[in-house]
């Protein structure tokens, strides 16, 4: 099938208009979430991490603060740096790092983060629907234990 110039014309615009909508997301909305992000994680691991707070729902939430650094940080150098720094795409060790360390513990951190989430509705389920048996040592013994695993 042979495209058109008008067919042509508008696939370009279209990708040129995905194009500013990266650049856009990348280097002026990203950085600016990944900052309120992890101000709000550390704050977040603070709060979950005092003994008021010790219970099967704390140690889920903790690792999720975790989880989302560890997807901020790794967001900021597997994609916002190659916007606002372009030139480094070209660098060798940027490429291995991308390759080896940075787009795998992105999604390292992302599954995690997903793996995290399971694991606060199955507790938070336990803890709503068997009452009795959702004693707290229990909980906190089986959520330390998943999230080891």
């Amino acid at each position: 099938m042979v495209m058109m110039g008008s067919e042509m014309s508008h696939k370009h615009d279209i990708m040129s208009a995905a194009k500013k909508m990266h650049y856009i997301t990348s280097s002026y909305c990203g950085p600016v979430f990944i900052i309120l992000g992890l101000i709000g994680n550390v704050f977040s691991m603070i709060i979950w991490k005092k003994k008021a707070m010790s219970c099967s729902t704390g140690v889920y939430l903790f690792a999720q603060a975790m989880n989302d650094i560890g997807v901020l940080i790794f967001f900021f150098f597997t994609d916002c740096l190659l916007v606002l720094a372009p030139s480094v795409k070209y660098s060798y060790t940027f490429g291995v790092f991308h390759a080896y360390i940075g787009w795998p513990m992105f999604y390292f951190f992302v599954i995690n983060s997903i793996w995290t989430l399971v694991g606060v509705t199955v507790d938070r389920y336990i803890k709503v629907c068997w009452i009795n048996q959702s004693q707290v040592g229990n909980l906190l013994t089986f959520s330390l234990f998943n999230l080891i695993l």
